[in-house]
């Protein structure tokens, strides 16, 4: 049990629409309690947030969220990670502590989101972040 999030890429449907309950999707970045990422994109999503739902992401907030990393990483006092990244607590949700995993996944994220910008069409495939918990 725990948070479980990934990043799905799926084919749009003409250019426009997308189905996410049809199988071509494709698993892009998976994380296991990465509290801190879900927050981010929950924070994205305020209005509305459900467990197993799925939220489209653009090109532009996967762009922001790498250079969110890329700053706390390159300042790694734990008040600016927490003024600019903050965990988030939840039953099975991992460590709220900013230590050696908090960056760690924030390293992971970055060439993780790296692939995918470099893989993407944002013109004809839509990215989508899913988790559970």
């Amino acid at each position: 049990m725990g948070l479980d999030q990934n990043l799905f890429r799926y084919n749009k449907i003409e250019n426009t629409t997308i189905d996410v309950h049809n199988d071509n999707r494709e698993e892009v970045v998976y994380w296991r309690k990465a509290n801190q990422i879900n927050k981010w994109f929950h924070d994205k999503y305020e209005n509305g947030w459900e467990n197993c739902t799925y939220y489209p992401v653009s090109k532009e907030m996967l762009e922001e969220l790498k250079e969110i990393c890329k700053n706390v990483l390159t300042n790694p006092d734990p008040i600016y990670a927490e003024n600019n990244l903050p965990t988030q607590g939840g039953f099975f949700y991992g460590s709220v502590e900013f230590d050696v995993d908090y960056y760690d996944v924030l390293k992971e994220t970055i060439e993780d989101l790296d692939k995918v910008l470099e893989t993407t069409d944002f013109d004809t495939q839509q990215i989508y972040y899913w988790s559970w918990w």
